[in-house]
C-alpha cells in the first residue's frame, strides 16, 4: 500500500483530524462494528492452496482486505485516542466540601467541567448518613446574593455521583447538599450536610 501513499492522503488526514465531530464522544456500538469489520475480513485471509483464484484475482482480493483492515485500524486508533482523552480532560473548576455538624464524618471532593449542555458535576461524597424512608440528598450551587440554583439528587455516598448545572460555577461558586423530603416545599430544606467553594484551575 505505501506506493498509494502520498500527499492527499496528509491533506485528507489532517482534515479529518480537524473535525470536531472525531473528538466526540463515540457511540458504545462503534468499537463493536470496528470489531465485526475486522472479522468479516478474515475469511478473505483463510483461502486453502485449493481454493486458491488465479494471480490478478488474489492481488485485488488482498488490496481489498487491506483496505478494510487499514480502514478498520483508523477506526480502532481514533477510538481509543477519543478515550483516551476523555480519560484525562480535568476538570475546569474543583472543589472540596467540608461536612456540617448533621454529617461530622462526611466529606466530598467536586470536579465541574464545562459541555456543550452545560457544567458536568462529578460529586464523589463519602461517610453521609443512612437516610431515613422518603429522604433524599440535594445538591445546590450558590451565588453571592445566597441565590439557589439545584443540580441534582442522589441517595448515597456508596458511589461516584454525576450532576448538572445550567449556571457556570464562576458566578454560583458556592457548592452545598442538603437532605430534603419528599413532599417538602421545593426549595432547599436548610438542612446542610456538605459545603465548599468551587475554583477555576
Amino acid at each position: 500500500m505505501s506506493e498509494h501513499y502520498g500527499a492527499t492522503d496528509d491533506v485528507f488526514l489532517t482534515a479529518l483530524l480537524a473535525d470536531s465531530s472525531i473528538w466526540a464522544e463515540p457511540s458504545p456500538a462503534l468499537e463493536d462494528a470496528v470489531v465485526r469489520a475486522v472479522v468479516a475480513a478474515q475469511p478473505a485471509l483463510q483461502l486453502t492452496t485449493a481454493d486458491a483464484p488465479a494471480p490478478n484475482a488474489t492481488k485485488s482480493r488482498r488490496r481489498s482486505v487491506m483496505a478494510v483492515l487499514a480502514v478498520a485500524a483508523a477506526a480502532a486508533v481514533i477510538l481509543g485516542a477519543t478515550f483516551a482523552l476523555r480519560r484525562g480532560t480535568r476538570p475546569d473548576f474543583t472543589a472540596q466540601l467540608a461536612s456540617t455538624t448533621l454529617a461530622p464524618r462526611a466529606h466530598a471532593s467536586v470536579g465541574i467541567t464545562k459541555e456543550r449542555a452545560g457544567f458536568r458535576v462529578e460529586l464523589r461524597a463519602r461517610d453521609l448518613p443512612v437516610l431515613g424512608a422518603g429522604e433524599f440528598y440535594e445538591a445546590w450551587l450558590q451565588d453571592a446574593t445566597r441565590t439557589l440554583v439545584p443540580i441534582g439528587t442522589f441517595s448515597s455516598s456508596k458511589g461516584n455521583v454525576t450532576l448538572w448545572s445550567g449556571v457556570s460555577p464562576r458566578d454560583y461558586s458556592v457548592v452545598s447538599v442538603t437532605v430534603q423530603a419528599a413532599g417538602d416545599v421545593p426549595g432547599s430544606s436548610g438542612h446542610v450536610v456538605l459545603r465548599g467553594v468551587a475554583r477555576a484551575r
